[in-house]
């Protein structure tokens, strides 16, 4: 009990939320128990002994909890059992026909994952399909089917769409009422976007309104015109007006009302109308094809190399015997196409073209003023086609796919290379030549066995383009020392003789060791066995009595053996005496001996020596060859100062090459390709009294013969005759005059008509062929039968004026045409009057003169490039480089005298196009002039063009360079100056100015150089010896006495001066001290050694860091002494204080000088640039080097460094291509030319010019092509309805759709069959009456669904709508007004409202799409911005208006007053009512809560809301582990299962927490107005804590 008591006092500290989350969780645990079910495995396979019926099949079964964890199957007793085995058929392959699939259709697709905001998305679809028995339909398993065929998917993908309402267009304006065809006017609209996926249908796509005029209308119904018929002639004046062609046809006429009831036809004569019911036609004649002709060859099939097969077609057809009359059946297809499956087996090879290209010829120049430098090689490059017998024929460039090689590269030729020579580097160490040559000099006892080197760098200019400057390397004999040599480690403990003394002499162990050069550790049998110090040496430990000296001092530096100006040749060491010893003691050596002095050793001799390459001699080759690798030789001398030495004293290694291998080239012999095919025919047919037509074929130049090789052949073109050319036939439709006028038989007889005419196919011989024959040779068959008119008042009866005839005499000849009286009018003499009634008439014959006529736009201004004469045997002068027009930069051949400059600037010439304007005003090309000559300019040129220009580039011009400015350093480094201005601007893409800066004044703008100069002064320096031994004035040799040493003013580049100058050449500098105090140890005391150096302080200076020096102990006191007076200090240490001990300077660096090339003398290529150091403060102050030398030491920057100014290069273009071919076969065109950027501008060179591609306007010849309209509308007469006509036109048409003769175009029997006509129906009144079907939409997509896979799938429709509804008990109108279709949408669309501007309370609303189309029921409703402005109460007075969202607002610089929340005024910022208790919205207490104004309720709010947050809190948790694991086993424990397992791990609490914080946050956002307060969920640990740093309180 008293644990549980303490459970219970714990829970009480926690609040309800807990304590609801318990008893929810209590409450769950109880809630799903007891729920248990069978699980059933697969079925197995039917086993049975026979085949059919009867068969046994079995399956596994277990009985699963929840969680789907196998249980006892005693805990399933209360669930039905299934069945584990059950009868089955068993197939075998006899009953495959005796069973199949049954598919149902597909259902409706449904989404994989269902979300709350639609958008399109991948669903899936469904579908039954089922195993039955065909004889007895009965179903069976799966497996049954399975055994014979694959069962069919039951699931496939598909796509969800969002429901799509219908959006319409706007309405169009309202239709006419003033041929009152129908009794309404109406107003219609169109389908944009059809409704599918359940959305909105589409509303009604029409509105009517009645026409009050037409209310009370008759209209004529006009029936069908009957079947034409004969006319028989029976009397005279028939057979007078008769033709085989022309019969007459009836129709019926009735009368209608408004309602579209019949009435009498009276009422519609009562109109003034009066409509035939009779005419002339043409009798129906059928259109007689011949029997289909034998099969052709249409294209030929292959195979390529990857195996692809393009099969080959073969074409048939059947001519044309009879051609279609009136309503004659129209001709069927005349030609077939098929696959020609019986040649597969017999494929050729695909032909397979590539580009094959030449070796790039000579490097040329690339300017007219250099020889040398960048230049442009040029190569052929020609397409081909690999043949059977592996041939490569040239063919057109337009068979090759792949892109053209380049024809042109860039090429360097060499120029003499001028070499810019560094500075000399520091002299190296001295090192030995090799070891083995060491010791050989030194038993031989040379002075020098080693050498050291200094080295000439040299650079070329940028124009030696490979060429390399040599590098000159200076060498001196020097004497490195031995490459092996013992190296002695002294060692600091001295080893007294007797252990009994603690003075005295003693000896020293020393580390002995042999190593070389470096340091490394060697064997000793590579020393010098002879030289070998002594591993021991004597020592001596001072005793209290003993003189005690310093150790030595370094030798000083030896100053380098060459420099000159060097006076010191020998070098000094010293030391002093520390102590003296007692008088009866050994004395202290002489002063004299405390300073020892030795010659420098000399090791080096001053001479120098380099090895010089004479030039390279004749490439030699060997013995019977001609060409290919030889050698070449050259002489290397050893030379010192100008003179030749002999070898030994140069270096052996470094010695340059005498051989080198060399290339002589071998003669190359010209290469061409093979023929090309054969060229067509120059004519299809052979004419009389002509030429034979011929045919040719060329090869073409792959490589010109080089260096004496074999020439190229000098025929390149092989012409032939064309043979079996068809005589050529001249054919043509030979008409017969027209006849009378027939009409039908009628009374009167007189009215409109048809007169006829015969129309025969023949030729010059008058033989008579088949309408085909002409059809495709001549073009369309003239027309039978033409409309005429017979006056009824008129006694004169003539015929239609013929056509004019061909010329008579020639071009200068004349024409006719005639007339012929009819009927009675024959024998009537008033109409045999010529004057009154002319039957002839005649013209003068006129060539068909050109008119030249200017048509399009003027071309580039072209500089057309100069022709250039070149040698046959250098280039090929029949453009067999370019065997096809170019596609691309074609480089002009020229001769090695010339280079490939071309200009771009000067005269040129502006095109614009020629055509030929003929007496019909036809436009012809100026090809098909045929009287071409002076006085014909049209038929002589092609194009008009005007003079123009094209700016040439003016450079950027530079003045003079101006005299270098004086150095502004008045001692030591400094800077020089020199400047130059702009005194011309570039123009017209010029070369740029450099780059300016400012000079004195920001206004004067100069290219500024700067360079290095150094004004001679001389440094002076304290130079001071080491301090003396201390010196007393009394007998005494101890205490204190003076120190003195030694100080001079010396140059500082002369510091081994002996003498010094006068002092007053270091006043700039403190003279350090010449004397000192010193104290000597007297006897017994100890003695210490002289400090050492400070240590030295780091920049920049602070108090935080010290600075140390230290001595050692060189004589210990003796017991009495060291008791009373002890060693002193052996370390000393200071603070690194600013100022005192602690100096701030640093090297610094200056800016670099401009880079240089040979002083400034070029404008370009490699120099240097250079700068110098300077010792400063910390505060940037110049001070003198030596202090920057004694605190930071020996400066590291570099000072030099080799830089490089480009030569300016100009960009460099290739030379225009030829010009392409015309971008049209007829009319106006263009023809284009490129060239390419081959390599751009370096430096300031001239830029690339934007003009790449230029064009020009060309016309082959005039486009003819025959135009068929589209069918018009439905037509009859004024106010009927019924039947009518549609008609079309065929003609031929020129340059803007001028109609021309049809002879320009080119013959058709397609064309010439096609019906121009055809019977057509036009509503009634009392009928339905649509539109015609309107133009698709554009494709819709909505654009939330594009960029989805798959989703650029859109729709589009086409609509119609009603004109006119139909009367009762008429035939409805269809219901079906729209269509629809899938589409591949390329944009997507949007939808918005848009608004006009206020026009006082109104405005005008409308919804438009993306593309600006205005569209209905597209935007949401819900965002509807409003039409109408409204506001309740009404704004008060002028001051305020109603706002968008109908709200009063005030007007601007005016302050809204507000009172109970509404505005009842506007007024000024400063004035205030305080009578009315008026306050502004802001200071509005009533828009505010209230302290303490939330009541009880508003707590009872809260807490209930977070009761139920905290409720479905723990249902989402709860629901989270039932998924995972279902409900818990009641009987767990019997078991063995560790109810501890059924914890959750800390991911899956995080995961868990994930979804009750998602929907906690969704709470908050539903519930605006519930305080619930957001909690952390975190999975730290097993349970569930909440977040510290809120309330620091945790929940389970």
């Amino acid at each position: 009990m008293s644990m549980e008591d303490g459970k219970y006092r714990r829970r009480r500290k926690v609040d309800t939320t807990r304590r609801l989350l318990l008893i929810l969780m209590c409450c769950y645990s109880t809630m799903g128990q007891q729920v248990y079910r069978w699980k059933t495995g697969e079925w197995g396979p039917c086993e049975h002994r026979w085949c059919g019926e009867n068969g046994t099949k079995t399956r596994t079964l277990k009985c699963v909890g929840v969680y789907g964890e196998t249980v006892d199957i005693a805990r399933c007793d209360n669930v039905h059992r299934p069945a584990t085995q059950e009868n089955c058929y068993k197939p075998c392959n006899h009953h495959r026909s005796n069973f199949n699939w049954e598919i149902g259709t597909w259902g409706k697709c449904k989404p994989f994952l269902p979300t709350l905001a639609c958008k399109r998305q991948v669903g899936l679809q469904t579908r039954p399909v089922k195993c039955f028995s065909v004889k007895d339909k009965k179903v069976r398993d799966d497996d049954v089917c399975s055994y014979f065929l694959r069962k069919p998917n039951t699931e496939r993908e598909c796509q969800v769409y969002c429901p799509q309402d219908c959006i319409v267009s706007e309405f169009s304006n309202w239709s006419s009422c003033d041929s009152c065809t129908y009794i309404n006017k109406t107003r219609t609209r169109t389908v944009v976007v059809p409704p599918f996926a359940g959305g909105k249908p589409c509303p009604v796509l029409s509105e009517m309104r009645p026409c009050p005029k037409c209310i009370d209308s008759f209209t004529f119904k006009i029936g069908p015109w009957r079947k034409c018929k004969e006319i028989h002639t029976k009397n005279s004046v028939h057979k007078q007006r008769f033709h085989h062609y022309i019969g007459y046809q009836e129709r019926d006429i009735s009368c209608l009302g408004r309602h579209g009831r019949l009435v009498p036809l009276k009422d519609c004569w009562e109109t003034g109308i009066v409509h035939a019911d009779y005419q002339s036609c043409v009798l129906p004649q059928d259109c007689i094809v011949s029997e289909w002709m034998g099969w052709k060859a249409y294209s030929d099939g292959c195979q390529t190399i990857d195996g692809v097969i393009y099969k080959s077609h073969v074409i048939r057809k059947r001519k044309i015997l009879q051609m279609p009359l009136g309503d004659g059946a129209k001709c069927p297809n005349l030609e077939e196409i098929q696959e020609n499956n019986t040649a597969i087996r017999r494929l050729k090879r695909c032909p397979i073209y590539h580009w094959i290209v030449s070796g790039f010829g000579l490097c040329k120049p690339s300017s007219v003023t250099t020889n040398c430098g960048p230049g442009l090689q040029q190569r052929t490059v020609i397409c081909v086609e690999e043949t059977d017998d592996n041939k490569q024929v040239p063919v057109a460039e337009s068979n090759c796919k792949e892109s053209k090689p380049s024809l042109s590269k860039v090429c360097h030729i060499e120029c003499r290379a001028r070499c810019l020579a560094s500075e000399w580097s520091a002299w190296s160490k001295c090192k030995s030549i090799s070891c083995i040559g060491d010791q050989l000099h030194r038993k031989k006892r040379q002075p020098y066995s080693g050498y050291r080197e200094r080295t000439l760098k040299s650079i070329s200019t940028p124009n030696g383009g490979n060429a390399k400057c040599p590098t000159v390397t200076e060498t001196q004999p020097c004497d490195p020392g031995p490459c092996y040599s013992w190296n002695l480690t002294s060692s600091n403990i001295c080893s007294l003789d007797s252990s009994e003394r603690l003075c005295g002499q003693g000896t020293r162990h020393n580390k002995l060791l042999c190593t070389d050069v470096h340091g490394v550790q060697k064997d000793e049998s590579l020393c010098d066995s002879y030289s070998r110090p002594s591993d021991k040496e004597s020592c001596r430990i001072p005793c209290p009595m003993d003189c005690v000296l310093s150790e030595w001092s370094s030798w000083t530096e030896c100053p380098d053996e060459c420099d000159k100006k060097a006076r010191a040749t020998n070098r000094d060491r010293r030391r002093m005496v520390l102590a003296f010893p007692v008088a009866s003691g050994p004395a202290c050596p002489p002063f004299s001996s405390l300073k020892e002095s030795s010659p420098c050793p000399s090791r080096l001799e001053c001479r120098t020596f380099s090895w010089v390459a004479m030039a390279w001699k004749l490439c030699i080759l060997g013995q019977s060859v001609t060409c290919g690798t030889g050698q070449q030789r050259r002489e290397v001398k050893c030379k010192s100062e100008g003179r030749d030495v002999d070898d030994s004293w140069c270096v052996r290694n470094l010695k340059p090459n005498e051989v080198q291998t060399c290339q002589l080239p071998c003669p190359r012999d010209c290469e061409v390709t093979d023929y090309s095919h054969w060229s067509p025919c120059s004519a299809t047919c052979q004419e009389a009294r002509q030429a034979t037509p011929t045919q040719s074929r060329k090869k073409y130049i792959l490589q010109p013969a080089d260096e004496g090789g074999k020439p190229c052949p000098m025929k390149l073109v092989d012409t032939k005759h064309c043979t079996d050319l068809p005589w050529c036939d001249e054919y043509l439709w030979e008409v017969t005059p027209w006849s009378a006028c027939v009409l039908p038989p009628r009374v009167p007889y007189c009215g409109q008509g048809l007169r006829g005419r015969n129309v025969t196919c023949k030729d010059q011989r008058n033989s008579s062929y088949p309408p085909d024959v002409c059809l495709e040779r001549v073009g369309p068959m003239p027309i039978v039968a033409e409309q005429c008119f017979v006056p009824c008042d008129e006694n004169c009866f003539l015929t239609e004026w013929t056509k004019f005839g061909p010329c008579i005499n020639g071009c200068n000849g004349y024409t006719i045409r005639i007339r012929e009286l009819t009927s009675k009018s024959k024998y009537n003499s008033e109409c045999k009057n010529r004057e009154r009634y002319p039957r002839y008439q005649r013209r003068h014959c006129q060539c068909d003169p050109f008119q030249p006529v200017v048509i399009g736009n003027q071309s580039d201004c072209i500089i057309e490039e100069p022709v250039r004469t070149t040698p046959v045997d250098k280039v090929d002068t029949s453009q067999l480089f370019s065997p096809f027009s170019p596609q691309g930069p074609e480089m002009q051949s020229t001769t090695d005298e010339e280079s490939l400059q071309q200009s771009d600037c000067g005269e040129g010439k502006a095109y614009k196009a020629l055509l030929c304007l003929n007496s019909n005003n036809i436009l012809k090309g100026t090809s098909q002039c045929s009287h071409a000559g002076p006085q014909n300019p049209c038929c002589t040129f092609q194009y008009k063009f005007e003079s123009c220009s094209i700016s040439c580039p003016v450079d950027c011009l530079m003045s003079q360079w101006s005299s270098w400015s004086t150095c502004n350093a008045s001692c030591g480094y400094g800077f020089r100056e020199r400047y130059r201005t702009v005194e011309q601007s570039p123009l017209y893409g010029g070369r740029p100015c450099p780059k300016l800066g400012s000079k004195d004044t920001e206004s004067f703008r100069a290219e500024i150089q700067t360079k290095l100069c150094k004004t001679d002064c001389k440094e002076y320096v304290w130079r001071h010896d080491g301090w003396d031994s201390c010196v007393y004035q009394s007998p005494a040799t101890c205490g204190r006495g003076i120190q003195t040493r030694r100080v001079m003013c010396v140059e500082k580049e002369d510091l081994s001066r002996s003498i010094s100058l006068q002092d007053s050449y270091c006043d700039e500098i403190p003279k350090p001290a010449e004397q000192r105090i010193c104290s000597t140890p007297c006897i017994r005391e100890c003695v210490v050694s002289e400090w050492s150096e400070w240590t030295k302080c780091d920049v920049p200076c602070n108090r935080q860091q010290t600075q140390w020096r230290t001595r050692k102990v060189l004589r210990e006191p003796d017991k009495y002494r060291r008791d009373h007076y002890p060693c002193p200090s052996l370390r000393e240490e200071l603070y690194c204080i600013k100022g005192k001990n602690c100096r701030e300077f640093i090297w610094n660096v200056s800016k670099w000088t401009s880079c240089m090339v040979k002083d400034g003398e070029e404008p370009c290529g490699f120099g240097k640039r250079e700068r110098f150091i300077m010792c400063t403060d910390y505060y940037g102050k110049l001070q003198r080097s030596h202090y920057c030398y004694e605190v930071a030491g020996k400066p590291k920057f570099k000072l030099q460094e080799f830089c490089e100014i480009p030569c300016d290069e100009n960009c460099l273009l290739s030379t225009w291509s030829s010009w392409g071919p015309c971008s049209k076969s007829c009319g106006l065109g263009t023809s284009q030319r490129q060239r390419y950027v081959l390599k751009k501008a370096v430096g300031y060179g001239r830029p690339c010019s934007s003009q790449l591609t230029q064009r020009k306007p060309c016309v082959l010849r005039g486009c003819f092509r025959w135009d068929v309209t589209n069918w018009t509308e439905c037509f009859t007469e004024k106010g009927v309805c019924g039947h009518g006509v549609q008609i079309r036109n065929i003609t031929c048409t020129g340059e803007g759709k001028t109609q021309v003769d049809d002879s320009f175009c080119k013959a058709n029997r397609s064309i010439a069959a096609i019906k121009t006509k055809r019977s057509c129906y036009i509503g009634c009144p009392g009928e339905c009456v649509l539109t015609e079907w309107s133009e698709w939409s554009a494709c819709y997509l909505n654009c939330r669904d594009k960029g989805v896979a798959d989703h650029e799938r859109g729709i589009q429709s086409r609509s119609r709508a009603i004109l006119a509804y139909p009367a009762a008990r008429s035939t409805l109108c269809p219901t079906k007004l729209y269509e629809s279709r899938p589409c591949h949408a390329k944009n997507c669309f949007t939808f918005r409202w848009k608004y006009s501007k206020w026009d006082k309370e109104k405005r005008h609303v409308w919804c438009e799409r993306s593309d600006s189309l205005n569209v209905t029921g597209a935007c949401d409703e819900t965002t509807y911005p409003g039409d109408t402005l409204n506001c309740d109460p009404p704004c008060p007075g002028n001051d305020s208006k109603c706002s968008d969202v109908n709200v009063c607002q005030c007007l601007t610089s005016y302050e809204p007053i507000y009172r109970d929340n509404i505005l009842i005024g506007c007024g000024p910022p400063t004035v205030t009512n305080t009578q009315t208790k008026i306050t502004t919205k802001e200071n509005n207490p009533n828009n505010s809560y209230k302290r303490g104004s939330m009541s009880i309720w508003m707590y009872a709010v809260i807490g209930g809301g977070t009761l139920a947050v905290a409720g479905l809190t723990y249902f989402f948790y709860a629901i989270c582990g039932l998924f995972r694991k279902g409900p818990r086993d009641r009987d767990s424990r019997s078991h063995g299962q560790d109810t501890t397992s059924q914890h959750l791990s800390i991911d899956e609490q995080a995961v868990q927490c994930n979804h009750v914080q998602a929907f906690v946050e969704a709470q908050q956002e539903n519930n605006e107005n519930t305080a619930v307060e957001h909690k952390t969920c975190t999975a730290s640990s097993p349970n569930l804590q909440r977040d510290n740093n809120i309330h620091g309180n945790k929940y389970v």
